[in-house]
């Protein structure tokens, strides 16, 4: 290789004219020495290095904005060659003097000098705009707040300056019984005076200049509201907050006066939301579910939606724990169950299909990294995937079930950070419909449900909390707590429930004055707890 293909690209014993003269390193230690000559390093397309002993590269030039050379050029052996029409140390200057021309084509209106394409003016004023020309409509604007105060003191002896503090205002005014028109004069300053309502105008002599002595023209009369009709005011006002008072007094307390107002199309009754039952008696071995759907029944106008925030207490007929037996630390498991923003398909109610096993897991790893802020949450579990019936217009909406350990004490923070992603309608990535949850603990749970515009009805999936330990008769209360968004109010709030708990059929042998000396069997067969049959068979199979 070489000029005259003279040189062996073995050959490395003449690297001396590869090192930059009192240096050490063979082509600045980014390249190699072939043939006396630095072969620079090729790094990728955007990063290269160049130069005679390859000590420059093109990604160190000065940049603006983030920008190499200001996107206006390249960087060559460490300096920006810029493009056509730019030029600078980092191309930021434009090479015309274009953008420095002022409305009569001159050059910064010859008061300043064109530098990187921006006037810099010999006199800086708050007036003089970028092509260091003066700026009538500035000018009018800030003379006229900079002398109001100074001209309603001198013309009128009100205002902030009025008094000793008028005397250094360096102006002079004239007053005039008509300002001149309009077409003959830029602008015309008006300002409201505080002590009597009133309006006053006036404007500079177009002679003025700034650093000199202002010449104000002050109209003489001012421009007031009829004073004659000033005592209204405040008797209007007065008219009103009684009209209030009185309306507010007749529709608490007059019946009639309700009944009147409902039937304007203004002041209609609104509406309810309220449970459809108010007891519900169920036998624990006619049960197919460990839940009860419980209606919710929406009346009046079904325009717009409404949201109800619900809870279920458990064992209601025994008295409440005695502070301090629970264990605030207990592991509880909490059911949690979320209405995704997606539609239901019958292969997630399958766990084997592939499918609902993508679906579980991506809603147990959003589920474990909101969670995991909580102190003491394990991870959760038993995901499973169903529909809810009486959902209104999210009915073919999937409904996610899943179970998550944590303390006992955890329990409103639980709430609340399911409530706040449910409000975002997102957990992370993963999308549910809003106004919709439960979480269940192993004594209560708390919910919310939605109603969307036209829908009257929706079911509350209340737990029943169905153990073996429970009493033979066990009472469950539901409550409707608040209507957190929507303008329903609540009607009927609250729900009983009641469940039987059946007995084992009894055989026993009893001996009674009134039936024959023989032993007899008597049989009580117990359908019931409040409903027992009991049969006695005498030693002739009688039955009494």
């Amino acid at each position: 290789m070489g000029e005259f293909c003279n040189c062996s690209i073995m050959d490395t014993s003449n690297s001396q004219s590869c090192i930059v003269p009192g240096k050490t390193e063979i082509c600045s230690g980014r390249g190699e020495c072939l043939c006396g000559v630095c072969q620079c390093y090729s790094e990728p397309s955007s990063q290269q290095y160049e130069g005679e002993f390859c000590q420059y590269n093109n990604f160190e030039c000065p940049r603006i904005g983030g920008f190499l050379c200001n996107d206006r050029g390249r960087c060559f052996k460490g300096a920006c060659a810029c493009d056509d029409g730019w030029e600078g140390d980092s191309c930021q200057c434009p090479s015309s003097n274009q953008t420095c021309l002022d409305r009569n084509g001159g050059l910064c209106n010859n008061r300043g000098k064109c530098i990187c394409g921006h006037c810099q003016c010999d006199t800086v004023s708050q007036y003089t705009d970028a092509t260091c020309e003066f700026s009538y409509s500035l000018h009018q604007l800030g003379v006229c707040e900079d002398l109001r105060t100074c001209v309603q003191c001198q013309a009128w002896g009100t205002g902030d300056k009025k008094g000793e503090k008028c005397q250094a205002c360096e102006i002079k005014i004239k007053m005039v019984d008509e300002l001149k028109k309009e077409n003959d004069r830029t602008e015309s300053c008006s300002f409201r005076d505080e002590t009597d309502d009133c309006t006053y105008e006036y404007t500079v002599d177009p002679n003025a200049v700034v650093q000199g002595n202002y010449t104000v023209l002050v109209k003489k009369k001012k421009e007031c509201p009829p004073g004659a009709f000033l005592w209204l005011i405040p008797l209007i006002i007065f008219l009103m907050l009684l009209l209030g008072l009185l309306f507010l007094l007749c529709w608490k307390y007059c019946a009639c006066c309700k009944a009147c107002l409902a039937m304007l199309p203004c002041c209609g009754p609104g509406r309810t939301v309220g449970f459809k039952e108010d007891h519900y008696m169920l036998r624990q071995s006619l049960m197919s579910s460990d839940y009860l759907n419980t209606p919710l029944v929406r009346s009046g106008s079904l325009k717009g939606g409404d949201t109800v925030r619900w809870k279920i207490n458990n064992n209601v007929h025994r008295p409440p724990p005695a502070p301090g037996t629970l264990n605030p630390k207990e592991l509880v498991p909490y059911g949690v169950s979320l209405r995704l923003a997606r539609l239901f398909t019958e292969n997630l109610s399958k766990p084997q299909t592939r499918e609902c096993d993508q679906l579980r897991r991506e809603v147990e790893d959003t589920l474990n990294e909101v969670y995991k802020v909580i102190p003491g949450t394990h991870k959760v579990k038993q995901t499973a995937f169903r529909l809810q019936s009486n959902a209104g217009k999210r009915q073919d909406h999937t409904i996610a079930d899943t179970v998550l350990m944590a303390p006992r004490e955890a329990q409103p923070e639980i709430i609340k950070v399911t409530e706040k992603h449910v409000g975002q309608e997102a957990f992370q990535d993963l999308k549910v419909a809003p106004g919709y949850y439960t979480v269940t603990s192993d004594r209560d749970a708390h919910g919310l449900v939605e109603f969307q515009e036209g829908v009257e009805l929706v079911d509350v999936r209340v737990p029943l909390f169905i153990r073996e330990e429970d009493d033979d008769e066990k009472q469950l209360l539901v409550e409707a707590l608040e209507v957190p968004t929507g303008i329903a109010h609540l009607g009927r709030k609250l729900v009983n429930i009641t469940i039987i708990k059946e007995q084992e059929i009894m055989m026993y042998m009893r001996r009674e004055s009134w039936l024959p000396n023989d032993p007899e069997r008597v049989a009580l067969f117990a359908e019931g707890a409040n409903h027992p049959t009991v049969t006695f068979t005498d030693h002739k199979n009688l039955e009494y």
